[in-house]
């Protein structure tokens, strides 16, 4: 992997459902339903739960680590962040922002500092999505996509 400077990245757009098969749409769509429910019932902030209750429904289709890894995962955890950003606001976006940036920046660094070798980057699950789209979008570094890689070994 090799860098070359850091730019300012912007999150991907994502939706929850892109890409996702059909018996996992009704998955998500269950859910859905209960989001707007938990915020006129009162019983508290959906973003404080969600990753559990998004892990919930991914845990029934990851059977692998490649599909914990994957694009599937990344997508719902996407849209999950989504859906946070437009319920608490900006002051958390950009604090989300800021921190994919930093995971970004180290990775860069990293890469300037090792050229040529492979470098690993451990993260929180959540993360995964916007670091692995800022590094994309970044000259001279190359992923391994984990899923893949995950499913041939």
């Amino acid at each position: 992997m090799h860098a070359q400077g850091a730019g300012e990245t912007q999150r991907p757009q994502l939706r929850l459902d892109a890409g996702v098969g059909s018996q996992d749409n009704h998955l998500v769509s269950q859910h859905e339903r209960s989001i707007p429910q938990a915020l006129h019932s009162g019983r508290g902030a959906v973003p404080g739960r969600s990753l559990g209750e998004v892990a919930s429904i991914l845990k029934i289709v990851w059977q692998t680590p490649a599909d914990v890894n994957g694009q599937r995962t990344d997508k719902a955890l996407a849209g999950k962040r989504a859906l946070e950003d437009q319920l608490i606001g900006p002051v958390d976006m950009d604090g989300d922002r800021r921190w994919t940036q930093n995971i970004v920046n180290v990775t860069l660094q990293a890469a300037k500092a090792h050229p040529g070798k492979r470098i690993l980057v451990l993260i929180g699950i959540e993360n995964c999505h916007g670091v692995r789209a800022a590094l994309r979008a970044q000259n001279g570094i190359q992923l391994v996509d984990m899923e893949q890689w995950l499913r041939r070994q």
